[in-house]
């Protein structure tokens, strides 16, 4: 699985882009979609609908080996 998937590559931050999940589906069961790598520390940017947008598209996620962030903005430009 995904978890396999980090340490057979020796992985230290993986981002992914165009995850189609919203906040709620990774609150909800993020063990079984994989937000839950033992050893990384998870960051997602999800699309929830707001305007036009469709939700659930457009999103990222960022995996970092634990230790390696040292600072997290979920703002970091600002409003």
């Amino acid at each position: 699985g995904f978890p396999g998937f980090l340490r057979a590559h020796c992985v230290d931050i993986l981002c992914l882009q165009e995850v189609k999940l919203t906040a709620k589906a990774i609150a909800s069961g993020s063990a079984k979609l994989g937000a839950d790598a033992p050893g990384f520390e998870s960051f997602w940017s999800c699309n929830e609908g707001s305007g036009a947008q469709r939700q659930g598209l457009n999103g990222v996620a960022t995996f970092a080996r634990l230790g390696s962030v040292l600072r997290a903005d979920p703002a970091p430009l600002g409003s």
